[in-house]
């Protein structure tokens, strides 16, 4: 089975986690379910490494963690089918709730940003009553700032839970950087205009959108790429590299020739030229006069290159991954590279070759239906085969801003447990500060290769968990955007979770859908003991129930079962 990973996890100590006003309890417990011990324990959980392996999940459970940022109760009412609902979930998208509209409309700044940089001056909003003068610089840095809480409001409280993890997908596969130039500037007109009316679609209508949008030509350079200088290289080489083809097959059954060469990354170059009209108004707009002309010869393509205008790059776009064109063999990489990763993405981290080459299928027969090829790579089989290989259960590991948007889904919050942060105030205090602090923040990711996606990545980082769980379920408010009030936490455990197995159960259930290990399980109740029977004046510790309850939460939260989806 696949081992937790305790090699990875901080070693832990008594006297760093004391300083949060928790026992030294809840740090040996959380370091023990990662296979480490705190220096200085006064408590020991029981550790047995037969037990130290992620449960067999249902497929409908897996599905469920697959389609959305997170199982929750409500997500899979009794007589809920497999079929049934990947259908439901994958269905076209309806309008979200009102109160969570609203709740993207009143962060501040993000309609600002919308307008073109070029009109960009200092700013003068008001804050609290009081009138307050931003500079260019902060009214960018606020624009991606005030993003990213639409982004975790979106992961959490959207109805449409499919669509926003496609749209994590795409901010990697055509990932910009929000600090580069001013990238930052465009962000919410990229991820509003741009991805997320495109997510669900067809894969040839957001890739032709994304090469025309301003936030991507200022992040590789496309808008320097000008005749008659030398062709700026670096948009064609991405465009080959990540966003299609690939720079080699990969399935072994396609072989291992080079899907491309550096001559097709210039001549894509020369193609791509006098693209850049993006910068000032935000549309795009073809300049003639900064186009290379002449003859270009790229991916054995016979179409003519000798014109001056825009339909040049429309043509590759078009040849790279759409159907039916005049050398299918290009858009047979895009579908298998696209298959890839959807794949890695939604199923496995080790993608199993005939489900790719079924999704691929899908993307040829369809003209790239990205929705298609998901379904089709999240058939019932395809799912129950991750528990039945000799390796055990194969699961994939949560991201930092996964992680926090499970949570938050898992304990059933509502728009009114949100408050966005008034600007310019600092992230302090903020989610996504400690998303920001933990490397995760969206668009954070200087190259253009996109956050990794796999569990050697982001295991080792189970620390900043800790800490942001400790502010989360803390008595007294730690974060200024997020209220959970006590009320929400009994509401978690009904009226009946009374006994340590009982608040253990509910914890289980959830959290995870009642998966978790005997060792997990047993490590919480264990906890409840310890801190029910605490005596002890170094530190200071008043047992209450509900302390206990939001204690009980968030060690669960923490558990390698709840980290693996």
């Amino acid at each position: 089975m696949r081992r937790l990973m305790s090699d990875q996890a901080h070693a832990l100590s008594r006297r760093l986690f004391l300083s949060g006003g928790l026992s030294g309890a809840a740090a040996v417990t959380f370091a023990a379910m990662w296979g480490r011990s705190a220096t200085g324990a006064t408590f020991a959980a029981p550790f047995s490494p037969a037990s130290e392996r992620l449960r067999p999940r249902s497929n409908l459970l897996t599905l469920a963690n697959r389609l959305t940022f997170g199982f929750h109760e409500a997500e899979l009412p009794p007589g809920t089918t497999y079929t049934g609902y990947l259908a439901a979930r994958t269905a076209p998208p309806v309008p979200d709730v009102p109160s969570l509209l609203a709740l993207i409309d009143g962060l501040d700044l993000l309609d600002l940003l919308t307008v073109p940089p070029s009109q960009f001056r200092p700013t003068t909003v008001v804050v609290n009553g009081q009138t307050v003068t931003l500079s260019t610089e902060q009214v960018q840095r606020l624009g991606a700032r005030a993003l990213a809480h639409q982004i975790l409001y979106y992961s959490v409280l959207s109805t449409n839970q499919f669509r926003e993890r496609l749209l994590e997908f795409w901010r990697d596969h055509f990932n910009v950087y929000a600090d580069k130039s001013l990238v930052g500037s465009y962000l919410p007109l990229y991820d509003r205009s741009t991805l997320r009316p495109n997510a669900v679609g067809p894969f040839p209508t957001l890739l032709e959108s994304v090469a025309k949008s301003a936030a991507m030509s200022l992040y590789l350079d496309n808008w320097l790429n000008r005749a008659p200088q030398p062709a700026q290289e670096n948009y064609a080489r991405e465009l080959l590299e990540l966003h299609t083809m690939g720079p080699q097959p990969k399935l072994a059954s396609s072989g291992n020739q080079p899907n491309y060469s550096e001559n097709d990354v210039r001549e894509l170059a020369k193609i791509l030229s006098g693209w850049g009209g993006v910068v000032g108004t935000g549309q795009f707009r073809f300049i003639p006069q900064y186009h290379h002309g002449g003859d270009k010869i790229l991916l054995g393509l016979t179409a003519p290159f000798d014109g001056n205008t825009a339909s040049e790059g429309e043509t590759v776009l078009r040849e790279l991954s759409r159907t039916m064109q005049s050398n299918p063999a290009l858009v047979d990489k895009t579908a298998e590279l696209l298959a890839w990763k959807l794949t890695r993405w939604f199923l496995a981290d080790s993608p199993p070759d005939a489900v790719v080459i079924a999704a691929k299928n899908v993307y040829l027969a369809t003209d790239g239906d990205v929705v298609g090829m998901v379904r089709s790579i999240l058939d019932e089989n395809n799912v129950a085969a991750l528990t039945a290989g000799s390796g055990g259960p194969e699961y994939k590991f949560r991201r930092p801003s996964q992680w926090l948007a499970a949570l938050l889904r898992a304990l059933q919050l509502d728009t009114t447990h949100f408050t966005p942060t008034q600007l310019p105030g600092g992230l302090s205090g903020e989610l996504i500060g400690d998303l920001y602090s933990q490397g995760n923040l969206p668009y954070a990711w200087p190259a253009p290769d996109g956050y990794p996606d796999g569990d050697q990545a982001w295991a080792s980082a189970i620390f900043g968990r800790w800490a942001l769980a400790q502010r989360v379920f803390s008595e007294q408010p730690q974060l200024v955007d997020l209220h959970l009030a006590d009320g929400d936490i009994d509401r978690a455990y009904g009226p009946n979770a009374t006994t340590d197995d009982e608040l253990v159960a509910r914890v289980d259930q959830v959290l995870t859908g009642g998966v978790m290990t005997d060792f997990e399980r047993a490590a919480l109740k264990v906890y409840a003991q310890f801190v029910r029977g605490y005596t002890g004046t170094n530190p200071p510790y008043t047992v209450t129930v509900t302390r206990l309850k939001r204690e009980l939460l968030m060690l669960g939260s923490l558990t390698p079962t709840f980290q693996h989806y």
